[in-house]
């Protein structure tokens, strides 16, 4: 807010939620250099982003001034249960929902359901969404890209993003030494194939996992996973050679020395 002792209006419709005053973006920041990480007045030059007035704020600016939970109907509400009536007829069933609300717009960590009320996402896409929902610089590039083209298969026509992504996170790397990086579709296809570049380096078939770990759906990922019910039960046989050890948690009793000497028996 571009002044943080002005209160927040506890009557602003969810419907037609207001805009405050906003932080120049920059389309295209040097690494680390992102709008939001800057102290609260500490001028820059920038360029803008269509439709957003300039402030003072950081991005939390642009994220609409309302109460973060507003209910109109009960939860769920008509339009949420008529839309998920209509998924349990045509959506195979492990695609259970954890919550029968559907969203029709998001800005920020805040959700709108297609019924009009709004709440706090504590889940930002099971950690998929780090800067929250509808950022203007990710639509920005997301619709710059659009224009340009969505999708060629990187092995079979090269685009030079992915070459310069590959670049800034190896660059970034916890290790010394060459790194080289490849990109996947999602995080049990990741898993996959760290399990598979360790195989094809060590020559070593076996894969030691955390217990209570989650690593995934597909089958040497589910094997991986601990958790029998909802994600394992009846869908054995799994992949040979994965050994379980205790993962270090002292309120439970499972002390850093546990855990090591697990690890050196499973060894």
């Amino acid at each position: 807010m571009e002044d943080a002792k002005q209160a927040v209006d506890a009557d602003v419709d969810a419907g037609g939620l207001q805009q405050r005053r906003v932080v120049r973006v920059d389309l295209d920041p040097p690494l680390g250099e992102q709008a939001g990480d800057r102290r609260v007045g500490e001028h820059h030059p920038k360029r803008f982003l269509p439709g957003f007035p300039v402030g003072r704020s950081g991005y939390r600016g642009l994220v609409a001034v309302t109460r973060a939970i507003e209910l109109r109907t009960e939860v769920p509400g008509p339009r949420s249960r008529e839309i998920t009536e209509r998924k349990e007829r045509v959506v195979a069933d492990p695609l259970g929902l954890y919550l029968p609300i559907v969203i029709a717009d998001g800005r920020g960590a805040i959700v709108t359901d297609v019924d009009g009320n709004s709440f706090v996402d504590f889940t930002g896409g099971v950690g998929c969404l780090a800067v929250g929902h509808a950022h203007p610089r990710v639509v920005a590039a997301v619709q710059d890209q659009a224009a340009r083209f969505l999708h060629t298969d990187f092995t079979i026509v090269p685009y030079e993003i992915y070459v310069e992504y590959a670049e800034r996170l190896t660059a970034l790397a916890p290790f010394s030494g060459p790194a080289k990086a490849a990109f996947f579709n999602a995080g049990t296809e990741a898993v996959e194939n760290a399990v598979k570049f360790a195989r094809g380096y060590t020559r070593r078939p076996a894969v030691i996992c955390f217990e209570g770990g989650f690593h995934g759906r597909t089958l040497l990922s589910l094997t991986l996973t601990s958790k029998t019910h909802p994600y394992k039960a009846g869908l054995g046989p799994f992949a040979p050679e994965v050994y379980r050890v205790p993962f270090p948690d002292e309120y439970h009793g499972i002390t850093g020395r546990d855990a090591l000497e697990a690890l050196e028996r499973a060894l």
